[in-house]
């Protein structure tokens, strides 16, 4: 038993080597400085928002949306149906004096062979005027700051560039389970996305001239999500998409733990129906399920039969890995902290409680992340925003029954919808 404990235990540096290498290529990337971009050089843009209920955030995010640091751009915005709680938000903001005005509208017609939020971006994109050279999607429950479009835009002056994106970063000001298993998952997911060049929607600037060539529209009109089909479609007319470092958006919302396991399951359905590279997910899920049930099941049974030295290696290996990832989600924490630091946003305070009640929480990531997987493997129905979806194949779906959005949240919430 001691030999297995010793070939455990170098199995498991070797994992941790390999996702340290990820994690340090990542995080080295939130510290390059940029070259400015003039004005002159900026093409005109039109940011393009669906939204489906009010997000807690959505007031503030729209007027930080009309003040950005760039020369021409307009915001477009349809809500799901007249009914939709998030007309009074967007209604109030309209009215305010801002920088830019804000169009917008109703969802006409909702496509039953893609979701709501592709139905509505295809309805935005064909409303566009000729004058505008670059698409940009955003999502309504992220907190931006003045150079958000900017930046986003400024890699497009290279010619070879189709579009950009950034990504997301959870960071909720409540410890809550379901938080933090949302806040973990998602950091372990942005190492990947980045490895792999898998685009998020939520901040995401494409050439008009490629979103057309490229065929894009029409994937939407078939697909659940719109930010799958970019990269392939980009490849098809030569263009290559780039990450942009200083564009990690932060989510400060909460979430119980049934909405953290839906979210999951979700993202990884997605990863299901669109990334090759799906086999690589289930192989982790249920290699990490295996190192799970090794240490906390395995180790016991060892020391009652008598081995305590082995059980002692397997149980310390299995505590300086999870330790370490505690180091990588850190190390992960400072990247972002600088790239919020530069643009003088405000950052979370974690103490050591913190910490301690995180080192619980990467088991029960774990645990979710394995019941997600399986339920993704499995299932072929997805709800989201209260719509559910059958999920045949990548461009086989069916909106199985349309309905208004009804929830409104209080005021004072700041759980995700």
């Amino acid at each position: 038993m001691t030999s297995f404990a010793i070939t455990f235990t170098i199995l498991l540096a070797l994992i941790a080597a390999f996702q340290s290498i990820f994690v340090f290529a990542l995080v080295r990337q939130f510290f390059k400085q940029f070259p400015e971009i003039l004005d002159r050089e900026l093409p005109q843009a039109a940011v393009l928002l669906s939204l489906r209920g009010a997000d807690p955030h959505l007031a503030s995010g729209l007027r930080q949306l009309r003040e950005q640091n760039y020369p021409r751009y307009e915001i477009r915005i349809v809500v799901d149906s007249d009914a939709d709680p998030a007309w009074e938000v967007v209604n109030e903001i309209v009215c305010e004096p801002g920088r830019v005005p804000i169009r917008t509208g109703t969802l006409r017609d909702p496509l039953e062979t893609c979701s709501l939020k592709c139905s509505s971006l295809v309805q935005l994109v064909e409303e566009l005027p000729d004058a505008i050279e670059v698409v940009v999607l955003a999502d309504a429950d992220l907190v931006f700051d003045a150079n958000w479009l900017r930046e986003l835009v400024a890699p497009l002056a290279n010619p070879r560039v189709g579009a950009t994106y950034g990504n997301r970063w959870f960071w909720p000001d409540k410890a809550r389970w379901g938080s933090l298993v949302r806040y973990l998952w998602n950091v372990a997911a942005v190492v990947p996305m980045y490895v792999l060049k898998i685009p998020w929607g939520g901040t995401f600037a494409i050439r008009t001239s490629a979103l057309k060539n490229s065929g894009l529209i029409e994937k939407w009109k078939t697909s659940v999500v719109d930010d799958a089909p970019v990269r392939s479609a980009l490849e098809e007319i030569s263009l290559r998409l780039e990450f942009v470092p200083g564009r990690m958006m932060v989510n400060r919302e909460d979430c119980g733990l049934p909405f953290s396991l839906d979210f999951i399951k979700r993202q990884l359905t997605w990863t299901k129906l669109y990334h090759p590279n799906w086999w690589v997910v289930v192989f982790h899920a249920f290699t990490t399920a295996l190192i799970l049930l090794l240490a906390v099941v395995g180790a016991p049974l060892i020391w009652f039969a008598g081995e305590p030295f082995a059980a002692a290696i397997l149980a310390g290996s299995w505590l300086g890995y999870t330790l370490w990832m505690v180091g990588l989600v850190w190390l992960m924490e400072v990247g972002v902290r600088n790239v919020l630091l530069q643009r003088g946003q405000r950052v979370v305070t974690f103490d050591a409680c913190w910490y301690c009640k995180l080192f619980f929480a990467i088991l029960l990531t774990q645990l979710v992340h394995i019941v997600a997987v399986a339920l993704a493997m499995t299932r072929r129905k997805v709800r989201w925003r209260g719509i559910d979806y059958e999920v045949l194949g990548p461009w086989n779906i069916r909106m199985i029954r349309y309905d208004h959005y009804t929830h409104v949240s209080a005021q004072d919430s700041n759980t995700s919808l």
